[in-house]
């Protein structure tokens, strides 16, 4: 069975933030051993958690001191058995998402999969990562290469070994 870890890095600085966890939380959530949930809060937060812990025993949360979505990843990443799963979605709070969780009539209903499968799906040899967009920034003048804004973005396990090997996570 491939197994999906999925990585929320939220810090609590504002209503936008505390709209899309909650968000988060009622709609990414589901009941299944393929998926491990982990939320990496970096400071404290005002949402009543208990609720989603005690529904779904795959959810489990981090508390820190981190100051970016880096910090809670690696927090998380240094916590887990990584070795156990195939796929790794990063999510931050500036994401409202998913929204596609069930698509009437759409893709993923036709293929039977939910959002989770319905990005996983598209990892393979030769295409193992996915990200949320890629362009180039307002001042491209000022850079020589586009820029990731690494809101979202899912990648398979050579992909990570390769993050932990270079220290992306430092």
């Amino acid at each position: 069975m491939n197994k999906t870890l999925i990585l929320y890095s939220y810090y609590e600085n504002g209503k936008n933030a505390i709209e899309n966890f909650r968000f988060f939380l009622r709609r990414a959530l589901k009941r299944n051993e393929k998926y491990s949930f982990y939320v990496n809060i970096n400071g404290n937060t005002v949402i009543d958690l208990d609720f989603y812990l005690k529904k779904y025993s795959n959810l489990k949360v981090i508390y820190s001191k981190g100051i970016c979505a880096w910090d809670g990843w690696k927090n998380i990443i240094d916590m887990v058995d990584i070795s156990k799963y195939e796929h790794y979605i990063f999510m931050k709070d500036i994401v409202l998402g998913p929204l596609n969780t069930k698509c009437t009539g759409g893709v993923f209903d036709k293929k039977g999969l939910d959002w989770i499968e319905g990005i996983t799906e598209n990892i393979k040899k030769n295409q193992e990562v996915i990200i949320s967009y890629y362009g180039a920034p307002i001042l491209d003048k000022l850079y020589i290469l586009p820029y990731v804004p690494v809101k979202f973005f899912c990648v398979s396990k050579n992909v990570l070994n390769d993050m932990k090997k270079y220290d992306v996570f430092s």
